[in-house]
């Protein structure tokens, strides 16, 4: 179980409404809304759970194991963890690193066409255009009951 450090991202989500989060699983970049983000905090080792500052356990799905890429830690074996609040509590996503957080505005989202379906299109529901690139917009939701259909 890893542990996390307190609040380092608190000020970079301030306000997260509006604001899109990319991120490094392996090398490559995905972005996601902040909206139900409830923080983000550097870990030491990336885990199946983390115990939080105030001992709450939370149970985390690691991208890098999620995506299929060959190890299970980053490139400096820390990473960081996305924590999600959502209508079955919370849960989180390890991956390898913050890229940056951006106002909407500055990476239009672009959706799968309607008729595309599957786990990707669910896992995927997009690209985020963030200067000269587009990038996988990760739903976490989708993510989380891919990797846990039982429920955490």
């Amino acid at each position: 179980m890893g542990a996390v450090e307190p609040g380092k991202f608190e000020r970079a989500i301030d306000g997260r409404e509006g604001l899109i989060l990319f991120f490094k699983v392996a090398g490559l970049s995905y972005g996601l809304r902040l909206t139900n983000v409830i923080r983000i905090d550097e870990i030491e080792t990336p885990a199946s759970s983390i115990t939080m500052p105030d001992e709450k356990v939370i149970k985390c799905i690691n991208l890098r194991r999620f995506f299929g890429a060959e190890r299970n830690g980053s490139e400096n074996g820390k990473g960081i963890v996305i924590i999600f609040d959502s209508e079955d509590g919370e849960f989180g996503l390890v991956a390898d690193a913050v890229d940056e957080v951006v106002p909407a505005p500055e990476a239009s989202e672009l959706m799968w066409p309607p008729q595309l379906e599957g786990e990707g299109a669910k896992i995927f529901g997009g690209f985020f255009r963030r200067r000269e690139r587009l990038v996988p917009a990760v739903n976490a939701s989708a993510v989380r009951e891919a990797a846990m259909p039982e429920g955490l």
